[in-house]
C-alpha cells in the first residue's frame, strides 16, 4: 500500500508486472549499435540520445528491431538544409517501445532543435504515461546555457499541461549531476519539485557513480538520469548502470525496473502541479548581442531574387511555397537570435498592468 496526497492505492492484491526501462547515449549510431542490440533483449522501453543520424537515415533506427515500435528525430536537419556538411555529426533522440506492451504512442511535441521530445503512451488498460526523452545542453556558467535549459524546461511543462495522464517520466542525457550543486541541477530540480517528479532511485537507492567516462582524461560523472512521478518511487525495484554488454559509447546505459499493477490507471485529474508560464525577458536581454547575432544569421539567408521580377498573376502565382519558405527562414533567424540572447523566466504577473515581478 502507498499513499499519494489524500488517495490510498492498494497494490498488494493486484497482479504485478515489471516494466524495464533504459536510456542510452549512443555516441553515434554505429558506436552504439551493438549495445542497443543487447538492450533490446533486456528492456521494454529504451530512450536513445546522440544517434547522430541525418533525417534521411532515420530509418536505420526506426527499423532497428522488428519487435519494437520506434519514433526518432534528427538534430541535423537545419545543418543539412544549409549545405553545411562539415564537422562531425551530432544530436538526435528517439524512443523504442516493445510491441508486446501494446502501447498506443502519441507524439505530443518535439523541440525544433531535437533536444526534447514528449510522447503520451497509453497502455491497453487505459493507463497513460507521458515520456519525455531529453538531451540537455552541456553544463556551463553562461547565461546562454541557462536560457537554453530554461527553454527546454518551458517546452516540457507546456507539453505536460496539454493532456491528462497518470504519470510522467523524464529520461535521457541531462549533462549535469542532479545531486550536485550547479545551474543545471538547480533549475531542473526546482522544475521537478513543481510538477511532482523525483529521481527514480530516491527510495530504492543505487550505487551509480558513473554514467559517463572520458577515456582520454579518465574523467567520469553521473549525467544520465531517469525521473518519475512521486507516487511511482515506491514501485522502483532497481536503478542501475547496465554492464555485461559490448559498449563502445562514452556513456553507460542506465536501467530502471518498475513494478506496476498491470499498468492500471489511477484516474488522476492531470499530471501537472502548479502550472507556470515562461516568458521572454527582453528587459534583461543583451540587445547588442541580439542585433549582431541577427545580422550575422540573416546574411546567411539566400534571397530568392527571381521573385522580384516575377510577373505571376496573384490568383495563379506558382511561387507561394518559395515565398512562405523565405518568410519562415527569416522568422527562424529571429527566433534563434532570441533563444541565444534573451533569457526566459517564470511569468508571474503582480498587477493588472502586466508588469512582471
Amino acid at each position: 500500500m502507498y499513499v499519494t496526497g489524500s488517495s490510498v492505492h492498494v497494490l498488494a492484491t493486484l497482479a504485478m508486472e515489471t516494466i524495464k526501462i533504459a536510456c542510452y547515449n549512443m555516441f553515434g549510431f554505429e558506436n552504439g549499435y551493438t549495445a542497443l542490440t543487447d538492450l533490446c533483449k533486456l528492456f521494454d522501453i529504451i530512450a536513445v540520445e546522440e544517434h547522430w543520424l541525418a533525417p534521411y537515415s532515420l530509418q536505420k533506427l526506426k527499423n532497428f528491431n522488428s519487435d519494437f515500435d520506434c519514433v526518432c528525430w534528427s538534430s541535423m536537419g537545419d545543418k543539412i538544409q544549409r549545405g553545411l556538411n562539415t564537422g562531425r555529426p551530432f544530436g538526435g533522440i528517439g524512443l523504442l517501445i516493445n510491441k508486446k506492451l501494446g502501447v498506443n504512442i502519441r507524439v505530443l511535441n518535439v523541440m525544433s532543435n531535437g533536444r526534447c521530445a514528449v510522447l503520451q503512451c497509453t497502455f491497453p488498460s487505459g493507463y497513460s504515461l507521458i515520456i519525455a526523452v531529453v538531451y540537455f545542453p552541456c553544463l556551463s556558467l553562461t547565461m546562454d546555457y541557462e536560457c537554453q535549459l530554461t527553454e527546454c524546461l518551458g517546452f516540457l511543462e507546456a507539453c505536460f499541461n496539454m493532456v491528462q495522464c497518470d504519470d510522467i517520466m523524464i529520461l535521457g542525457d541531462m549533462n549535469f549531476d542532479s545531486l550536485k550543486s550547479n545551474t543545471g541541477s538547480r533549475l531542473f530540480n526546482d522544475f521537478c519539485a513543481d510538477i511532482g517528479l523525483k529521481r527514480a532511485d530516491s527510495f530504492c537507492g543505487s550505487q551509480n557513480d558513473c554514467t559517463y567516462y572520458q577515456e582520454k582524461t579518465a574523467k567520469q560523472s553521473v549525467i544520465d538520469h531517469i525521473f518519475i512521478s512521486d507516487r511511482l518511487i515506491g514501485c522502483v525495484k532497481r536503478y542501475f548502470v547496465v554492464d555485461g554488454i559490448v559498449n563502445t559509447s562514452d556513456h553507460y546505459p542506465l536501467g530502471c525496473e518498475l513494478l506496476l499493477s498491470n499498468y492500471l490507471p489511477i484516474n488522476h485529474t492531470g499530471c501537472s502541479k502548479n502550472p507556470r508560464s515562461w516568458r521572454w525577458r527582453w528587459d534583461k536581454a543583451d540587445l547588442d548581442q541580439y542585433y549582431n547575432t541577427t545580422l550575422e544569421l540573416i546574411q546567411r539567408i539566400s534571397v530568392p531574387k527571381d521573385l522580384l521580377t516575377c510577373c505571376c498573376d496573384v490568383f495563379s502565382c506558382t511561387h507561394w511555397r518559395c515565398i512562405n519558405d523565405y518568410y519562415d527562414t527569416i522568422v527562424n533567424v529571429l527566433r534563434e537570435s532570441m533563444n541565444l540572447c534573451v533569457p526566459v523566466c517564470h511569468g508571474i504577473f503582480s498587477n493588472h498592468s502586466g508588469q512582471m515581478s
